[in-house]
């Protein structure tokens, strides 16, 4: 029997970066936007920048700066248990280099079994189950026949009327660690 696979992804889900991009955003923009204020994922109501543009902000981050923290401190332990029975792929549509990528996860200690740069995640075809902040995404995905994890942190207000049968909402990495063992049969 193969191994079960999980598709990952970075921004927001398992690096707090989306606070960061925001802090700059204001700063280069002469801003003064909050996080609750954001209601789309690529924060055009605030910032007129193609998605390119906003890559380049989010690499910028991950690049520069040292401070960038996980959601969630349990992350690697969380997903440590979860490789006992599925493999792991960050699947991300960052444009930061895969070099710093691995060094970001390897200082963090999150170990995992390869990285996919694919803008369009539906395009991780080895993938079982997804786990996403972005409800743009785990829509996608959904629609494509996957089972998601929509991650719903609180100053994610655009995520909460998304619905699919596919889509398993989550508030915290406590709660992913919860649901991810029964979608594959592993208490």
């Amino acid at each position: 029997m193969s191994r079960a696979v999980i598709g990952l992804d970075f921004d927001g889900t398992i690096a707090e970066t989306i606070p960061l991009v925001i802090d700059l955003l204001n700063k280069r923009y002469n801003r003064n936007v909050s996080i609750l204020d954001i209601k789309r994922y690529w924060f055009n109501d605030f910032f007129d920048l193609t998605h390119e543009e906003l890559s380049e902000v989010f690499a910028e981050i991950l690049v520069k700066n040292e401070n960038v923290e996980l959601v969630d401190p349990r992350i690697p332990y969380i997903l440590n248990k979860f490789r006992n029975f599925a493999d792991i792929y960050l699947v991300t549509a960052s444009v930061a280099r895969v070099e710093y990528l691995k060094k970001w996860l390897e200082d963090k200690k999150i170990r995992i079994d390869g990285i996919e740069n694919i803008v369009n995640k539906t395009e991780f075809i080895k993938g079982d189950v997804f786990i996403d902040d972005s409800p743009h995404n785990a829509h996608d995905i959904a629609a494509s026949g996957k089972k998601v994890i929509l991650l719903t942190k609180h100053h994610y207000v655009y995520g909460n009327e998304i619905e699919h049968k596919n889509i398993i909402k989550a508030s915290s990495w406590e709660e992913i660690e919860k649901i991810v063992p029964k979608l594959f049969g592993v208490e």
